[in-house]
């Protein structure tokens, strides 16, 4: 099983010349659909002044073709009809009530109602970012986002407002894959796919995360990889990294990732019987884990079948959180340690200053090391680099260091990022970022 980690992403600009069709704003971000909804219009949704009334009819206004975006405008309520479906959804929806400068949330008191349980089916690449979302129903207190296998994002700026939370009963919870019914055009979803989930969140509360299918008792096998990033300041209640009410279900690789300030107070391997997954990687990066559960007694001590490893990676700031030793336990030996061993600063005459990352490598009985090292990054002026990467056998544990050099005084408050790795025999790669540093928070200037 490889696991591949990128160290710097690449941004990808596609600038799409089509024309904007009616019923969407003529100023538009060029490439991009956009209508506005919100309750009580009359409009077609083509502008803030002539916004739309009904989701479905903002919806079918959008150009699939696009990238678009939804502006929840003002308060806006959705029914509890139970099931959302539309089947030409966009080449991407963004549902936010921040748009072209204007946060409608301050100038028109804009929320997202939920007035009962809410099943919203996407069919496409799904953004929610600065929204607020609110139940004011006094039962089905939920608000369910079903991926179906196309990536599912709670960006910044999302705020849940009284959702019990807990569980996908009374929460706002994000499903990687299908539910029941979630099918195009109603028919059953597939049983035997290799499309992956993709989940990220941001910020938001009171969630509810599914890695894979619920609510499917003849889900079958699934093999892409489920990757779930909770970063920035999102609060989950709950995490269920394989399925719910779908048994007897096989799996590929899930990667989750917990960093920031993020907030994850249980993790829980499976919610019924008969679920086997490849391989399961939890990167501990930051934030806190309060509970992982591999055996899931609210489910009569049910647990899933893993045919590969279970592999935690953890940070500094995880390795010191007073219940890591109990989060570890259910892990596979690592293969590797890796681990920040100092980072120091020192200022010169000619007032540039350099940054030493020291890191220290051990590594298990049995493991092939290929290739390792580090590379910090520091974006300035101009953007400065430095790598060291070693080939070097050793056995046990060795130290290594890279230094950043000729850092300006201009940039002494600028922060520099860092990141460790190492490479084993078969395709594995394990990254561990460091802390972010500024120089004269290394040396504190009078």
């Amino acid at each position: 099983m490889n696991k591949h980690f990128k160290l710097l992403g690449v941004l990808l600009l596609a600038m799409v010349l089509l024309a904007i069709p009616f019923a969407v704003q003529a100023d538009a971000a060029e490439g991009q659909s956009v209508v506005y909804l919100m309750d009580g219009a009359t409009g077609d949704g083509s502008s803030p002044e002539s916004p739309t009334k009904s989701i479905n009819t903002a919806f079918a206004a959008l150009d699939n073709s696009l990238d678009c975006t939804v502006v929840v405008c003002g308060p806006f309520t959705h029914v509890a009809n139970n099931y959302f479906v539309r089947q030409n959804w966009p080449k991407s929806v963004t549902i936010t009530s921040v748009y072209g400068g204007v946060d409608y949330r301050e100038t028109n008191n804009a929320v997202y109602n939920t007035a009962g349980g809410i099943r919203f089916y996407c069919s496409g690449a799904t953004t929610f970012e600065n929204i607020t979302f609110k139940n004011t129903a006094t039962k089905n207190k939920f608000f369910l986002v079903v991926g179906a296998h196309h990536p599912i994002t709670v960006g910044e700026g999302v705020v849940m407002e009284d959702y019990p939370g807990g569980a996908t009963a009374t929460a706002f919870s994000i499903l990687g894959g299908y539910q029941a019914k979630s099918g195009t055009n109603g028919a059953a979803p597939k049983t035997t796919n290799t499309d992956p989930v993709n989940i990220t969140l941001k910020s938001g509360n009171s969630l509810v995360v599914i890695g894979y299918c619920r609510g499917i008792s003849t889900a079958g096998k699934v093999y892409g990889d489920a990757n779930i990033t909770v970063e920035g300041t999102a609060q989950v209640d709950a995490l269920y990294l394989t399925t719910a009410q779908s048994p007897n279900t096989s799996l590929g690789n899930v990667n989750l990732t917990v960093t920031d300030q993020a907030q994850v107070d249980q993790v829980i391997s499976v919610a019924n019987a008969g679920t086997t997954a490849e391989n399961i990687t939890v990167n501990w990066n930051g934030g806190s884990i309060g509970a992982l559960d591999w055996i899931n007694p609210a489910a009569g001590n049910v647990a899933v079948e893993v045919t590969g490893t279970t592999t935690l990676h953890a940070s500094d700031a995880a390795l010191a959180a007073a219940n890591y030793a109990e989060i570890a336990k259910g892990f596979d030996a690592a293969p590797v340690k890796l681990v920040a061993a100092s980072v120091t600063a020192a200022i010169y005459s000619n007032n540039t200053a350099t940054v030493r990352y020291i890191v220290s490598l051990d590594v298990a009985e049995g493991q092939t090391v290929e290739s390792y090292g580090v590379m910090v990054a520091q974006n300035a002026e101009k953007v400065n680099i430095a790598t060291a990467t070693l080939t070097e056998p050793f056995t046990g544990t060795t130290t290594y260091a890279v230094d950043l050099v000729n850092i300006p005084d201009t940039a002494l408050d600028t922060e520099i990022y860092a990141w460790a790795y190492v490479n084993l025999a078969g395709g594995t790669q394990i990254v561990l970022p460091l802390k972010a540093v500024t120089v004269n928070g290394l040396i504190p200037q009078e």
